[in-house]
């Protein structure tokens, strides 16, 4: 899942596996913000050249890919995991690796862990930015 238009489409020329040129999370619309001179931080939440981006449940995404089951899901969607989180359906993957520090984002580890533990995970190993957590 790419929301970027040109990082879309180079994605779809080299690798294999399905890539969606859209976002995913709840709503149907929103605009997608490119920096330029600083690709790694154009995003959703930030400020930049405006594109407008679909935005799909990923549990849509994921059966229209033909998938039944996930073993591992890794979100790193600079500052939306939450809501890509909650749209993830009947999904129920055994490991996930969440983003929780976002550069220029205010830190979303405690609302991501507490939301975790609601969901029947428990966190296993953290980094700088990311935390794994496996399902109980």
């Amino acid at each position: 899942v790419e929301p970027d238009p040109y990082f879309a489409s180079e994605c779809q020329k080299h690798r294999k596996a399905a890539t969606w040129c859209c976002a995913a999370g709840l709503k149907n619309y929103t605009i997608f913000n490119k920096i330029d001179n600083e690709p790694q931080t154009s995003g959703l939440l930030r400020k930049g050249k405006k594109a407008p981006c679909v935005v799909v449940p990923l549990v849509d995404l994921l059966q229209a890919s033909g998938i039944s089951h996930l073993n591992l899901l890794s979100i790193d969607t600079e500052g939306t995991e939450l809501e890509v989180w909650s749209t993830r359906g009947h999904f129920h993957p055994t490991i996930v690796i969440m983003e929780c520090a976002t550069s220029g984002l205010p830190s979303t580890e405690e609302q991501t862990v507490r939301q975790m533990r609601i969901d029947g995970y428990e966190e296993v190993y953290k980094t700088e930015t990311n935390i794994i957590f496996v399902s109980n």
